[in-house]
């Protein structure tokens, strides 16, 4: 047993001074084996999103991220390294460049960096930086980022490549700030015409962290006509309501703006509104016929406007065409169109209606005689689109009684919450209006579309459907009196007005985009090729052609990086023209920070260093790159090596050694 002990008491010595030597020598622990020399390939990425712009300490944060940036070029490489300067915004894979071994180079680049008004998605840029790095022949890699932290800029996209190129992130935003923002604008009205009553709801967000008072004026063709003072609490909305009315016919550009705070480039939002002298409907049918009596429009026409011509009272008007003649409609005239029993359009013609509703038109379509239901996807248009068929419903032959004279169905259920019915609540419309004949219709399951009216027998009456940002309406049954006695009651003409009310409502044509969109610029359809002029909000002439092959009546225009108001022309005609609108993202607004948990999550756990400054990270780069110093260990383990040792020579050697002494005693007295 003593020489055990005395075996473990020499190791414990020979241990001390094994640690006092290593110790003495400065040993660093690297994660890999580095070059001595730095031969770093670094790709920098700096963040230009729009919440860059919030200001603190009287520079906004994307100065405050190129002030880093540039000292992380500064300090960091040498003439041995290779850089690549990234931009959130835009990215562009394609043309994106590769590390460059000019840092003089890269930190022009950075110098020339511009603030955009676009997201921040920040992971798909470091993805993009990894496969950059991968291509260098520096064996050393790193990424830096330098960012505000937002949290949306970390919710959009994966990351899929290795994770083991370290992520150093240096975050400039700071918390506490006074952010106001505009965050939306909605208009309200039954009829976008003159003298009818337009109500504009600012939605405005307090992302600060105390109550606010803020100012909230709306302008109007560069004109102030309304302003409300309102308390909003902490981060919280609020809906502002501005109740206008316009004289004059026309296209109207306004503008909700607020008070300056940190971020002034949110605290303005645009909008359009197009003011017509009435609302623009379009009917279609195969032929007149020579019998006013049963024309297909004979009733439809005075419900729409009594007196067409003259100075009529009603908000609505139209304009009447036969099948043969539709290509040649310029279908984004008109709010609503009417298609009555239409036996079939050519492929053109419905591709075009598609496009209508799906931009936010109205399509009404009453059947009859001329409908064949086994070709019914021919006059809605199939499910070939990418939204799938306007009307999801299969169509059967017409049903009627016996002897077809007499009524064999009422209305029974209405949706009166429908907004183009509550006119019908508390009338006694249903006991007055019977059907001789109706063409029954199965609604798909899992679609937007719902009966509205439906008869007594369960058979629908009026079926809804969504598509796109349009609506699309069937009646099951005639505009004439021929299978109904609708168009001969009183509840006829208010209900087509509700009804072209209502798709009036819901939009026509989106005119409010988000920077960075595509925006679809729509026109009749033409052969030969057309120039166009798209002027910026800053007065820039862009110009565009388009490509009647592949779109002989639409151009995508994607060039929308400014907020405020395009203008559009085709070159050397005044017709067609239009306008649109382009304001920044809201989530750009929300300078709510990511966690540092949420992060490493999101950016592959492993390899991400995140401090609040340049300062903070020096320390952890100088760490990462010459590897962690081993002294303060062992040291560590030399003092714990020495007491044990003192511990082990002292105290349990000494109680070993007192029974062996013991024992040979007794032997002794014995003998």
């Amino acid at each position: 047993m003593r020489k055990i002990h005395d075996l473990l008491l020499l190791l414990m010595r020979a241990a001390l001074f094994a640690l006092l030597a290593l110790a003495l020598a400065g040993p660093i622990f690297q994660r890999k084996a580095k070059s001595a020399s730095r031969n770093v390939a670094a790709a920098v990425i700096l963040d230009n999103s729009c919440s860059m712009a919030a200001v603190y300490d009287g520079r906004s944060r994307f100065a405050h991220a190129k002030h880093a940036a540039a000292q992380i070029l500064k300090e960091w490489l040498g003439s041995a390294d290779e850089a690549v300067i990234l931009l959130t915004n835009p990215l562009a894979e394609a043309t994106a460049p590769g590390a460059t071994a000019d840092i003089d180079e890269a930190a022009e680049q950075l110098a020339a960096a511009q603030i955009s008004n676009g997201r921040g998605n920040l992971l798909p840029i470091i993805q993009l930086a990894r496969e950059i790095l991968s291509k260098s022949q520096k064996p050393n890699h790193e990424i830096y980022v330098v960012t505000d932290m937002q949290k949306s800029a970390f919710d959009v996209g994966e990351i899929t490549s290795d994770a083991t190129v370290p992520t150093f992130i240096v975050d400039v935003g700071r918390t506490g700030l006074k952010n106001l923002a505009v965050v939306g604008c909605n208009i309200r009205s039954r009829a976008l015409i003159v003298k009818a009553p337009v109500t504009i709801e600012a939605k405005i967000a307090n992302f600060s962290p105390k109550a606010e008072e803020q100012t909230i004026g709306l302008y109007i063709n560069r004109r102030k006509v309304d302003q409300k003072i309102v308390n909003i609490d902490p981060l919280s909305e609020l809906t502002v309501p501005f109740n206008r009315h316009f004289e004059l016919p026309g296209r109207y550009i306004g503008h909700i703006v607020l008070q300056q705070d940190s971020m002034p480039i949110d605290n303005r939002r645009s909008f359009q509104l197009d003011i017509g002298d009435r609302i623009p409907t379009l009917i279609v049918q195969d032929r007149d016929s020579p019998v006013a009596f049963t024309d297909e429009s004979f009733f439809l026409r005075p419900a729409i406007d009594p007196r067409p011509g003259s100075e009529s009272s009603s908000t609505l008007h139209y304009e009447k065409i036969l099948t043969a003649s539709f290509g040649a409609a310029d279908l984004s005239k008109y709010r609503t169109i009417f298609l009555l029993n239409v036996q079939s359009l050519r492929a053109t013609a419905m591709a075009a209606i598609r496009r209508y509703v799906a931009d936010g038109g109205g399509l009404i379509v009453f059947v009859g005689d001329r409908v064949d239901p086994a070709h019914y996807p021919s006059v809605l248009g199939d499910d070939t689109s990418a939204l799938g068929p306007m009307m999801p419903v299969k169509l059967r032959p017409p049903v009627e009684n016996a002897t077809g004279d007499r009524p064999f169905a009422r209305l029974a259920d209405i949706v009166y919450e429908h907004p183009a019915l509550t006119l019908l609540r508390g009338t006694n419309i249903h006991q007055r209006i019977h059907v001789t004949r109706s063409m029954p219709a199965e609604l798909a399951g899992g679609t937007s579309a719902r009966v509205l009216i439906k008869l007594d027998n369960g058979l629908p009456f009026l079926i809804e459907s969504r598509y796109g940002s349009g609506s699309v309406f069937l009646f099951t049954v005639t505009a004439n009196a021929e299978w109904t006695n609708f168009p001969l009651k009183k509840g006829y003409a208010p209900i087509i007005h509700e009804l072209v009310r209502y798709v009036g409502r819901r939009g026509r044509a989106r005119s409010a985009y988000i920077v960075d969109s595509t925006v679809t610029l729509r026109f009749p359809d033409r052969a030969e090729p057309l120039k166009l002029t798209v002027t910026t909000p800053s007065g820039e002439p862009l110009k565009l052609t388009t490509d009647p092959a592949r779109n002989p009546n639409s151009a995508d225009f994607n060039k929308t990086q400014q907020p405020g108001v395009y203008r559009w022309q085709v070159d050397g005609h005044k017709d067609p023209a239009g306008a649109f609108v382009v304001n920044i993202a809201a989530e750009e607004s929300q300078l709510a920070k990511a966690t540092p948990d949420f992060v490493n999550e999101r950016c592959g756990k492993t390899g991400v260093y995140i401090t609040d400054s340049i300062e903070e990270m020096r320390p952890i780069v100088t760490r990462y790159r010459k590897g962690v110093p081993l002294w303060d260990i062992i040291f560590f383990l030399l003092l714990l090596t020495a007491l044990f040792e003192s511990f082990f020579s002292n105290i349990v050697m000494p109680k070993a050694q007192v029974p062996e002494e013991g024992a040979r005693g007794v032997v002794s007295s014995a003998l």
